[in-house]
């Protein structure tokens, strides 16, 4: 995605867009109006409205584009939608009727990758849809989530883990100089992680604390629903904290004055002498306002629950009183329109759907009265309640429905009506998401020997890593479970056997497959499996030294695997702790049947089978740049100007890639190839064992990277006993050699800024010589004898010192080794 959002907006008048799905979430971006904050917007499934959300979520693609600084995307789970039919639709709710954004079928909405139904021009709706009559069901989700199984109890208020607590340490990671005040670890890693340093630099001005948390609220903590992000008690008793006006009685805290900044609407009437107006404030914070923005748990103060939650003077002494709050939920619902707040019955139904709604929405029982839910969860000599014999009545549907199973439904979404809290809360007082989730089971269950954490399922280059470690251990007799972690991997998912996260047992000794810039949200949103267990992680990076958001990961790891000597350097300026060069197994057996597969290579592609047939490989994720089919291209162009040569580039996820450098240079890249016969782009996820027979029939594979943390590509074509042209530095060093390949001589140099998504101050990469790649590339192509020789070596190398057997030996002989020394230490 480039500049195109500024394009449409000014050849059709729009502000809005829906792009699609994304990673499971349905996104798209919503313009805000001059002088007001971000849009409001619904989703609905046919005539029912399902979800709201702000459009304030941050994108870079937008930021370029030049809207509203970037920050004006939405995004909406589809994981929730029950129905595989029917038609999904956005709306933005900033007029006096909602208007359509875009559409996309609920089945479309489900798949890998979905694009929406676009409107047929600025401020059209769809026939037969009028979201202005659409219905919203109050009680939709909370009737799903009672309807589903109660999930697993739940234990009492977490007390962070030493591994969690890094988290909230109030001192910078990568420095070790305490943060401004209310900041902690996470802030400044998220810092660093998105790149704000330069837009938040609250060295030179430490009032940015108070705007960088802005935009954690406004714009990262949207992106992360339904997942929470961690807010330490300091950050969220200064965000609750109220401003005082001087002369008004009624405060509102600094998190509702930042969001009433944006709403032009409430802003204009504001009367602190008018209690209509102050309740309508606190009313839209809490209900509306803290729960798009995922903070309804810890920044609605204890002060405007009291008053919500208070009765006015005709409600007091009724059967089902209402609150402040309730009255204004009847009020705003049309499915509550028939219910009178005047009558018992009208009453006792508004309470009744509230109640409903808590299922989904556990705040809504703040402002509940303690007797109204007593009355409706008594239950009779059956066990049945009030509550679930209006269940039956609403569905037909005969279902017991005990004070129990209602419980455990509020457990499962995060609160204890026991307690009347929100779990998610630790007990030293932070906000972090983990506290709501089970415990590990850290006492009476055998402990396995080895856990390895990572995307088991992931058909990417670190789910790879992750299954080739497995394969490892598989050879070595320890007991071994597999965790699959998934959070923020977007690749496609494969079929692979794994241990869910919520049923892993202890282990002795944890391999954690994620990457530094990953690390802190694993523990920030999963519970902490590796209490106990010494902690090994193996991460890759290619520059030549850390990004700053590695720091906080270095704080929570006991040591360091990596796949090569570049692995090893990176870290060990900047890790305290023991870094060990592990190597990867490879699983790639020799091809059986190199006549055939080249065949295939010919069929696929259309080359000639008398040239000279070359393949690259790579993810478009992995960045465009770092991967250099640009430079890749050029040399090629330059070997063989007559032709006879012909190379395919394939990749993945190529038009998943929104980044606009990125797309800049695959726009050249397409300048160059289209139209000439040496070159082939084929973008396509393919299963490994297609990708694998496809790279057995190419005369040679070529990688003109400029980092590598290990280079999957290079070693398994080697494994196949293809010849392989690479660049001469960086992570295929561990494998690759002057007598197993052609490598190609490159100078250190620094990243453009946009080249790469972290670049640390003093990181480099490599430029490969494109001389040297011309002159290799001809004596690659001139010399069969040569490639089948170096092929052989390489096959012969690759198969004895990265085979499961050989890398099985080198991880049982250093989990041993700890395992041996935790037992002294215990003793």
């Amino acid at each position: 995605m480039t500049l195109w959002p500024r394009i449409l907006r000014r050849l059709t008048g729009r502000r809005d867009h829906l792009d699609g799905v994304q990673g499971g979430r349905l996104c798209g971006w919503a313009l805000p109006r001059p002088g007001n904050g971000p849009v409001p917007v619904a989703l609905y499934a046919g005539t029912q409205r399902i979800a709201d959300a702000l459009a304030c979520q941050f994108r870079t693609d937008l930021r370029d584009a030049g809207l509203a600084g970037g920050a004006c995307g939405f995004s909406f789970s589809t994981g929730h939608i029950e129905t595989n039919t029917g038609v999904l639709r956005v709306c933005r709710l900033d007029g006096k009727r909602p208007v359509e954004i875009g559409q996309i079928h609920v089945k479309e909405a489900r798949g890998a990758e979905a694009r929406p139904t676009p409107r047929s021009g600025p401020g059209t709706r769809r026939p037969g849809f009028s979201p202005a009559r659409a219905v919203y069901d109050p009680m939709g989700p909370g009737l799903a989530a009672l309807r589903a199984p109660p999930p697993p109890a739940q234990g009492g208020i977490a007390r962070l883990t030493p591994r969690q607590a890094h988290l909230f340490d109030p001192t910078d990671p990568a420095t070790g100089q305490l943060l401004p005040d209310p900041l902690c670890a996470y802030m400044a890693h998220l810092r660093t992680r998105h790149r704000l340093e330069a837009q938040f630099d609250w060295d030179a001005a430490p009032e940015d604390a108070a705007h960088v948390l802005n935009w954690m609220l406004a714009g990262y903590a949207p992106m992360r629903a339904p997942l929470r992000v961690p807010l330490s008690k300091r950050m969220i008793q200064w965000l609750n904290t109220p401003v005082v006006v001087p002369g008004q009685r009624t405060n509102l805290s600094r998190a509702t004055w930042a969001a009433l900044m944006g709403v032009p609407h409430l802003r204009q009437g504001m009367d602190f002498g008018n209690p209509d107006w102050v309740d309508s404030v606190l009313y839209w914070w809490a209900i509306h306002q803290a729960r798009a923005l995922g903070v309804e748990d810890c920044l609605v103060p204890d002060a405007c629950v009291t008053r919500l939650a208070g009765l006015p003077l005709e409600q007091e002494g009724q059967d089902f009183p209402l609150t402040r709050a309730l009255i204004r939920w009847q009020a705003e619902t049309p499915g509550l329109a028939r219910a009178d707040p005047a009558t018992t019955a009208g009453q006792r139904q508004i309470t009744l759907a509230a109640m409903i709604r808590a299922a989904d929405r556990p705040d809504t029982l703040r402002y509940l009265p303690w007797a109204s839910i007593e009355t409706l969860l008594e239950e009779t000599a059956g066990g049945q309640t009030p509550l679930g014999a209006h269940l039956t009545t609403l569905d037909g549907h005969a279902r017991l429905l005990s004070r129990a199973d209602y419980v455990a439904c509020l457990k499962g979404r995060g609160y204890d009506l026991e307690a009347r809290r929100f779990m998610s809360r630790t007990g030293e007082g932070h906000r972090l998401h983990a506290a709501a989730l089970p415990a590990p089971a850290l006492h009476g269950t055998p402990r396995a020997d080895v856990q390895v954490i990572g995307p088991v399922t992931k058909a990417s280059g670190l789910g790879q890593a992750t299954r080739a470690s497995l394969a490892a251990l598989a050879t070595t007799g320890l007991k071994v479970q597999a965790v699959n972690v998934t959070l923020d991997n977007p690749a496609p998912e494969i079929d692979m056997p794994h241990t869910p996260i919520t049923e892993a047992r202890p282990a002795r000794f944890t391999l954690l497959h994620l990457n530094a810039e990953s690390i802190p949200l694993f523990f920030a949103h999963a519970p902490d499996i590796t209490q106990g267990s010494y902690l090994a992680a193996y991460m890759f990076w290619e520059l030549t030294r850390p990004a700053a958001c590695h720091a906080l990961a270095l704080r929570m790891v006991d040591e360091i695997w990596a796949a090569s000597d570049h692995g090893r350097a990176i870290y060990a300026d900047h890790f305290d702790g023991p870094i060990r060069v592990m190597g990867l197994a490879g699983d790639v057996t020799p091809c059986t049947d190199p006549l055939g597969a080249r065949a295939g290579f010919v069929a696929r592609t259309g080359f000639d089978a008398g040239s000279f047939l070359c393949m690259a490989s790579f993810d478009s994720f992995s960045f465009v740049q770092r991967k250099n089919p640009l430079g890749l291209i050029r040399a090629f162009r330059d070997a063989f100007p007559q032709g006879g040569a012909q190379l395919l580039l394939k990749t993945q996820n190529r038009t998943r890639v929104s980044d606009p450098a990125q797309r800049a240079v695959w726009a050249e890249i397409d300048a160059l190839t289209t139209g000439d016969p040496r070159f082939e782009i084929l973008d396509e996820t393919m299963t490994r064992d297609a990708l694998l027979t496809l790279t057995a029939g190419a005369d040679a594979y070529l990688s003109l990277h400029r980092a590598e943390g290990w280079g999957f590509g290079m070693i398994e074509a080697m494994a196949l006993g293809v010849p392989v042209l690479a660049t001469g530095m960086s992570g295929n060093l561990a494998y690759s050699d002057d007598t197993t390949a052609w490598l190609v001589p490159a100078q250190e140099v620094a990243p453009a800024p946009q080249d790469y998504m972290f670049t640390p101050e003093g990181g480099l990469w490599g430029d490969p010589d494109h001389n040297a790649a011309v002159t290799l590339l001809r004596r690659m192509a001139e010399a069969p004898a040569l490639r089948a020789q170096k092929a052989q070596a390489a096959q012969a190398r690759v198969l004895r010192a990265f085979s499961p057997e050989a890398i099985g030996r080198r991880y049982a002989t250093r989990i041993d080794t700890v395992l041996r020394q935790a037992k002294v230490t215990a003793a």
